[in-house]
């Protein structure tokens, strides 16, 4: 679940904050409320896209499904 770096309160979907923080601020949050790992909000204004898919891995063997290749 998202959260926010500042409070570690969950982030609503499609919020972005007013000012976001570097990536060492999120490192620290991530740390300081057991995060699973940081990431990157995206917004209209940049120039790539992403594809987010979830429960790809095998969890036995870690390797990726087939369908997610």
């Amino acid at each position: 679940m998202p959260f926010n770096a500042k409070t570690g309160l969950p982030n609503a979907r499609g919020t972005l904050p007013e000012k976001p923080v570097s990536f060492d601020e999120a490192l620290a949050a991530c740390v300081k409320y057991n995060g699973k790992g940081v990431g990157r909000r995206f917004t209209e204004h940049d120039d790539i896209g992403f594809v987010d898919i979830d429960h790809c891995f095998d969890p036995e063997s870690g390797e990726p499904s087939e369908w997610a290749l």
